[in-house]
């Protein structure tokens, strides 16, 4: 699902990033800077439990060259939330969710990131 989830975001929203597995996380991930030259990137991915989240999770997360984006102004997401203490993007619990719902978290953080 992980590869799936991100393959159809990645095309949806016009982005150049590989897939990968990433052996520091074990998470199934990509990296990939914005299009329109604004130096910004995401982070996204599949991680498996953690301090983060104690289920397997969608994360995204957001940069502004070597910074991560503040989103302490960002509305709050019809699916997932906003992590806050440590991890500074967002989460959605891999449980009981289809990928539709994994391309629609992702798209509404992306969103939020763009904006």
């Amino acid at each position: 699902m992980a590869q799936s989830v991100l393959e159809t975001f990645i095309e949806a929203q016009n982005l150049n990033s590989e897939i990968r597995i990433w052996p520091h996380h074990f998470d199934t991930g990509a990296c990939a800077i914005y299009n329109d030259m604004s130096g910004e990137a995401i982070g996204l991915g599949l991680a498996v439990p953690d301090n983060i989240c104690r289920d397997n999770y969608f994360y995204i997360i957001g940069y502004k060259g070597d910074k991560v984006i503040d989103t302490s102004d960002f509305k709050p997401l019809s699916l997932g939330s906003w992590s806050v203490n440590g991890f500074k993007g967002a989460i959605l619990s891999a449980t009981e969710i289809d990928k539709n719902k994994g391309v629609a978290f992702l798209s509404e953080v992306f969103i939020q990131y763009k904006n």
